[in-house]
């Protein structure tokens, strides 16, 4: 859900069913946004990133589209495992996580320990052998990959956790869709203070 809800906001992703609104409703096109003068695609993408949030723009999203999209995205990982396996990758359990899981520790100190476990389950599947202390110093301090790379991690319980409804126009609609489904991991998707109330 949460990268859904980047893709759209980011307009990679713009359709009838998942689309940015302004604060009345109306569809905020990304095609729409007007170009500067020798402005590259990149300058433009940003500022119309930044235009959006500052207008406070919303994502639209079709409650069953998004339920379908979602049960579509968790089966996927499932979808992978098996063609892995079928081009003979050994490991036949390839673990399906979800980013809410691996970056828990971004938004909340306390879920550290369930995105160093979520970490050390994905690359376990993998067959990496990891040290679950090396992962943790990683997560809370972060490291580079390389000395001029990006640093990764770092930021434990940084973020701020805004409810669905900071994100999305008709959340509640889109919430109610998912807690219906007859899938659990889609289910799980919704948090507890995912509510506009």
């Amino acid at each position: 859900l949460d990268k859904l809800l980047c893709e759209v906001h980011d307009c990679f992703h713009e359709t009838d069913t998942a689309h940015m609104v302004a604060a009345d409703g109306s569809w905020w096109r990304c095609d729409d946004f007007p170009w500067k003068p020798n402005e590259t695609g990149a300058a433009r993408w940003s500022r119309r990133r930044v235009q959006a949030r500052k207008n406070g723009t919303k994502i639209f999203l079709d409650p069953s589209a998004t339920e379908l999209a979602m049960r579509k995205g968790v089966a996927l990982g499932d979808e992978q495992a098996h063609f892995l396996s079928s081009l003979g990758f050994a490991n036949t359990s390839f673990a399906t996580l979800t980013v809410e899981d691996l970056e828990a520790f971004e938004y909340d100190a306390e879920r550290l320990e369930d995105s160093v476990s979520a970490w050390m389950q994905w690359m376990g599947s993998w067959g990496v052998d990891a040290r679950r202390d090396t992962v943790r110093r990683v997560i809370s301090n972060g490291a580079r990959a390389s000395p001029s790379g990006p640093k990764v991690g770092g930021n434990v319980g940084s973020r701020p956790r805004k409810p669905l409804s900071h994100y999305v126009y008709n959340a509640d609609e889109v919430q109610a869709a998912l807690l219906a489904s007859g899938d659990a991991r889609v289910r799980a998707l919704v948090r507890e203070h995912d509510g506009s109330r």
